[in-house]
């Protein structure tokens, strides 16, 4: 971890590009496991397909890449639409332009990470809020906020509940907001945890 002392207002966001992939893929690779890290060309697409839903946090000083946190809009409140949400979204590596869809009302919290020099920091805290203030501005059909974690990741749950996140009763197993042995890290299986946050707008 870096020593050096940090403030919040060190940081901010952008729009990731093509040219971050690489930082991307170092913060992604140093961040989880092997079995659950995500293939360059998955993090490609998703700058293709929804570039505003992907963000970098940069130190302000050096530029460097401190984060990222990259996100699709599903249907999931809308009884219009033809898309039901089923496991398969939750799959990792799943292809974007699959579910993806700019004029619903979910917003998927696919994969944020903080690179290990910057943790302990709060940047995760920071890149969350940031970056879904801004999507929600910019899509307002967007009326709910959804995502997949780890039952081991305690600090990742202990944020995403301090931030008003709770668990799901979407039930595709036998436990509502609950998919079994989802997840496997070194031979390990863990359970995957569905949360939710309404947006009051």
């Amino acid at each position: 971890m870096d020593s050096k002392n940090y403030n919040i207002n060190d940081f901010f966001i952008e729009n990731a590009g093509i040219k971050d992939i690489n930082s991307i893929m170092f913060i992604e690779k140093t961040s989880f496991a092997k079995e659950i890290t995500e293939d360059k060309k998955v993090f490609i697409e998703r700058l293709e397909t929804f570039p505003e839903g992907f963000f970098i946090l940069r130190e302000r000083q050096s530029n460097e890449a401190a984060g990222y946190i990259t996100c699709e809009i599903w249907n999931r409140n809308n009884p219009a639409s033809e898309t039901v949400l089923t496991k398969e979204h939750f799959n990792l590596s799943h292809p974007i332009k699959k579910y993806h869809n700019p004029e619903g009302d979910c917003l998927y919290i696919a994969s944020i990470a903080i690179s290990k020099k910057y943790r302990g920091k709060g940047l995760g805290s920071l890149l969350l809020d940031l970056a879904l203030d801004k999507i929600s501005l910019d899509f307002p059909k967007i009326n709910n906020y959804i995502l997949l974690v780890n039952s081991l990741w305690e600090n990742a749950i202990s944020l995403y509940k301090r931030k008003g996140f709770k668990k799901s009763n979407l039930t595709f197993d036998t436990e509502p907001g609950i998919l079994e042995n989802f997840f496997e890290q070194n031979g390990v299986k863990s359970k995957g945890i569905i949360m939710e946050k309404t947006i009051v707008r």
